[in-house]
Order: C-alpha cells, then structure tokens, then sequence
C-alpha cells in the first residue's frame, strides 16, 4: 500500500494505493472506489479529502475517477481525476492535480510519514 498526503493549514487530501503486486508499486491507471467497497480489484485507489470552509471543516470521499501513476528511477509520478462526494451526500466536488518526482519508501507495520514537497 502506498500513501499520498498533503496538507496545508486544515485542509489535507490523501490517496491510498492498493497495487496488484503487494511487492511493488507498478506505472498504470489505479481506479477510484468508494470507500466501504468490500475489496476493490486491484490495482486501485481510495481518496479522501478534508476541506475547510471558513467555518468549519468538511469532509469528503472519493467515489470514481482514477490515479494514473509513472514509476522511473524507482519515483513516482501522477495525476489524478477524482470525484468527490461527502458522506451525508449534500455536496460533490471534482478533485484534479498531479504529482512529481516522490521518493517511495517502505516503513514498517503501523508506521506512516508524509513528505510535503512536489505536490501541487
């Protein structure tokens, strides 16, 4: 599983990569489910998406859409198209961006770490 977060003030996003090969994080199109989705085929994605509004904060959750992911000399690159909608249904949003030159890292059990550069 690959993680991608970013955050600014109180608003954060997050992806989630499930590869097919659990050894490795491979160049393809990883599919957006919603969250809840039993078990996803894989390759796939999740995404999550923490706005504020000014009053307060709103969340929501990727429901379609996909991440397209680049692997050269061992960094990752993307973009993504997501659809996000919140949890009581009220509101959707199109989320679109990319992502440039990330250094993947493998980290032991229950650990995670969040790098803040080359997103945008």
């Amino acid at each position: 599983i690959v993680e991608l977060i970013a955050a600014r003030g109180d608003t954060g996003v997050g992806f989630v990569l499930y590869p097919a090969d659990l050894a490795r994080i491979a160049s393809g199109e990883y599919q957006v489910f919603p969250p809840g989705t039993a078990v996803p085929p894989r390759p796939a994605a999740g995404a999550a998406l923490r706005w504020f509004t000014g009053i307060d904060l709103s969340p929501f959750d990727g429901t379609s859409g996909s991440v397209q992911v680049t692997v050269a000399d061992s960094l990752l690159s993307g973009s993504l198209a997501v659809r996000m909608e919140q949890p009581s249904g009220t509101d959707t949003l199109a989320l679109t961006g990319r992502f440039t030159a990330l250094v993947v890292q493998r980290l032991d059990a229950g650990c995670s770490q969040t790098s803040r550069r080359n997103l945008n």
